[in-house]
């Protein structure tokens, strides 16, 4: 015969885990249906966002476009946002003034005004490749990122950091 302590303690073992599995797949089913599909524009404008806020430091060009991505998915649900709102909304190139910001967002694929033409072709090859869907996110939980000179946020935990990348991601509840 059984002991009743060990068939309850498995049962309660076994429904835990049904919990913790049907919030992952319900997470993972929540972004992956909605990636989103880009046109020139937003392609356009998530370059420029890379090149202002990453220029030549590739490691923190996935983790900037997926967090964008995590991003959306509530806003689109919030907000009504397209992805290219998201962009234009979050990365700083489009709200600051000056000269360098202002650079950047007359920029285009074919006549960089700030930048080389070589930056923003390899720019635009991650962009090209990344909405297609083909770049993983090399830091999953990673739904913000900040400078290394911006605040600290104390709702924040760090995923990813210098020296890895040039910005600091966080996963921010």
């Amino acid at each position: 015969m059984r002991n009743p302590r060990t068939t309850l303690s498995l049962t309660l073992l076994c429904l835990a885990l049904s919990v913790v599995l049907l919030q992952s797949v319900a997470r993972s089913d929540d972004v992956g249906e909605c990636f989103p599909v880009m046109d020139d524009e937003a392609k356009q404008n998530l370059g420029r966002c890379i090149h202002a806020e990453a220029q030549t430091h590739r490691n923190d060009w996935a983790p900037m476009a997926h967090v964008l991505v995590k991003l959306w998915v509530v806003r689109r649900r919030t907000r009504g946002w397209t992805f290219n709102e998201m962009v234009t909304n979050y990365c700083g190139c489009f709200k600051n003034r000056g000269k360098r910001p202002e650079a950047i967002r007359a920029s285009t694929w074919d006549h960089p005004i700030h930048g080389t033409r070589r930056e923003w072709a390899t720019i635009r090859t991650f962009v090209e490749t990344f909405a297609a869907g083909n770049v993983g996110d090399p830091a999953p939980l990673a739904n913000h990122w900040r400078g290394p000179n911006d605040p600290e946020r104390p709702d924040c935990d760090v995923v990813i950091q210098p020296p890895l990348t040039a910005n600091i991601f966080h996963r921010c509840y």
